[in-house]
């Protein structure tokens, strides 16, 4: 994966993220919009994006 996708990842996966906190789901929901929307992140990736964790 390039390094531009994974920025394009990770500004997708914000967008959900706060999506998905306007609806009130919860991180396991989250995670789960972030997988059937982003299908190349890993289940750990998209928990810790769910989180809102960095990689660091």
């Amino acid at each position: 994966m390039t390094r531009a996708r994974r920025t394009e990842i990770q500004r997708e996966a914000t967008r959900l993220r706060a999506r998905c906190q306007r609806e009130g789901n919860g991180h396991e929901q989250t995670a789960g919009v972030l997988r059937a929307e982003l299908p190349e992140l890993t289940a750990l990736e998209a928990w810790r994006l769910a989180l809102g964790w960095s990689r660091a």
